[in-house]
């Protein structure tokens, strides 16, 4: 996850993590406390995020809605790692993904699919409002550059097998069945621009 993310915060000015839990996203790679905004629902996720990272800015709010102390237009870059913007509508948070990003910023976001619940470390058992989402719908409402599935089959490999072949497992993943059949995998990865439905 940090490389393939590695590009996109190199390049990027202001980072707004959306569903950033306990700051994972600054956990995997460095992002200067001033060029940062951590966006969460959970007061405890944030309490531990505030914890970890001290220097950086973590604000309670719903992705949905708009975000008290973030203009619009503000985001270099845009992330919500595994599948935390999958807990909202998908045109809901398409909009304020698009209304957060500057012109020619860029997002990087990560769904959970329809097998998601399925998933043996699936938490939201009790119905805590998880939304998957076909990958063809997600696509059709982001109009990503690049769309790949991710841990159709991997699930089973950390800590039995050699971290090289879990990487080259997840290579091939990526390549084959998360490009064909991204619906048979847990998670949707989309990335691209801000486009014009602003």
């Amino acid at each position: 996850m940090a490389r393939w993310l590695a590009p996109y915060v190199a390049d990027a000015g202001m980072v707004i993590d959306l569903g950033c839990g306990t700051g994972l996203l600054l956990d995997l790679l460095r992002v200067a406390p001033d060029h940062y905004y951590g966006i969460d629902i959970s007061e405890g996720m944030l309490a531990r995020a505030r914890q970890k990272h001290p220097a950086h800015r973590f604000l309670a709010g719903d992705i949905e809605a708009p975000i008290r102390g973030i203009a619009d237009g503000r985001a270099d870059l845009v992330v919500s790692l595994f599948g935390s913007i999958s807990y909202c509508g998908l045109e809901a948070a398409r909009d304020r993904v698009m209304r957060l990003l500057a012109p020619g910023g860029r997002f990087f976001l990560m769904f959970c699919g329809p097998r998601y619940p399925t998933r043996s470390t699936f938490i939201d058992a009790g119905g805590g409002g998880l939304r998957p989402e076909p990958a063809a719908r997600v696509i059709a409402a982001y109009a990503p550059e690049r769309a790949w599935g991710m841990s159709a089959v991997v699930d089973w490999l950390p800590g039995r097998a050699p971290n090289a072949l879990f990487d080259g497992v997840l290579r091939l993943e990526r390549a084959t069945i998360g490009r064909v059949a991204r619906d048979l995998c847990y998670f949707l990865i989309v990335t691209g621009r801000r486009s014009s439905r602003v």
